[in-house]
C-alpha cells in the first residue's frame, strides 16, 4: 500500500507541473470575420485613438468575449507592425 500512496504523490505533482505549463502557454484564437470589421474602423489611425477604441470594444462586446482595450490596441499594434513592415 504504501508504493501505491507515492505514485498517488507523484500523480499528483505530474499534474500540478501540468497545470503551471498551461498557464504560461499563450492562446492564440483566429478573429472572426464580423470582428474583423469591427475592428477596420482604428486600424487606418497611425496613433492608437483611445476613444475611437472604446466604441469598438462596445461592438466587440455585444459579438463575442475575450476583447478588452488591451487586446484591441494589441491587435491594432500587429497590423500596424504588418503594414509598415510591407
Amino acid at each position: 500500500m504504501g508504493s501505491n500512496n507515492n505514485n498517488d504523490d507523484n500523480n499528483n505533482n505530474d499534474n500540478n507541473n501540468n497545470n503551471e505549463e498551461s498557464s504560461t502557454i499563450k492562446k492564440y484564437r483566429k478573429t472572426s470575420e464580423n470582428e474583423k470589421s469591427i475592428l477596420e474602423k482604428i486600424l487606418h489611425y497611425n496613433t492608437f485613438p483611445e476613444n475611437k477604441a472604446l466604441d469598438v470594444f462596445n461592438q466587440l462586446e455585444e459579438e463575442s468575449t475575450g476583447w478588452d482595450l488591451n487586446h484591441i490596441k494589441t491587435y491594432w499594434r500587429n497590423y500596424n507592425y504588418a503594414k509598415k513592415s510591407k
